[in-house]
């Protein structure tokens, strides 16, 4: 059984690095577009690496990451007075961090973003609106300190050091 928790974590892990990656490709293809219909279309298939990919992906690695934890060498690390687990804390922590701004911050962005297409879109063109809401330097950040903490995350389970 911890196998295939482990399995399930690594190809949890999988899809929520590709939906970042399709996220981030798709969105700053968008972001360069010049015709609203392009914009549009690399908005929604950026929505899809999102939605089908990122999100689902992130709380699995985290639940099947906890799950593997209670359940194998780690888990007894922990409880048995945090031997050499410093490392699984920090990751927690880091993951956890990030989910604050999703509410605060992203969701509102994001609506702000769906209005400027529905406008662009009547009016035939990229308007102004919607370039600073593909170019929100808060979303650009955000996504940017969310692929940062991926990585070191990563690192952190692949080294150990503390």
């Amino acid at each position: 059984m911890p196998t295939l928790l482990l399995l399930l974590h690594v190809f949890s892990a999988i899809a929520f690095y590709c939906g970042l990656a399709g996220r981030l490709a798709t969105f700053e293809m968008a972001r360069r577009a010049g015709e609203v219909r392009a914009v549009a279309a690399l908005l929604r298939a950026s929505d899809f690496f999102e939605r089908r990919l990122a999100i689902p992906g992130s709380m699995l690695v985290l639940l099947f990451g906890l799950l593997v934890t209670v359940g194998g060498p780690w888990g007894r690390q922990v409880t048995a007075a945090g031997a050499n687990a410093g490392w699984l804390i920090a990751s927690v922590v880091l993951f956890l961090a990030l989910i604050p701004a999703i509410p605060l911050y992203l969701l509102p962005a994001r609506k702000r973003r769906d209005a400027a297409v529905a406008a662009s879109a009547a009016a035939g063109e990229v308007t102004p609106a919607l370039r600073a809401a593909l170019d929100d330097r808060g979303v650009r950040l955000y996504r940017a300190v969310e692929l940062g903490v991926v990585v070191v995350i990563t690192l952190l389970m692949i080294a150990k050091p503390f």
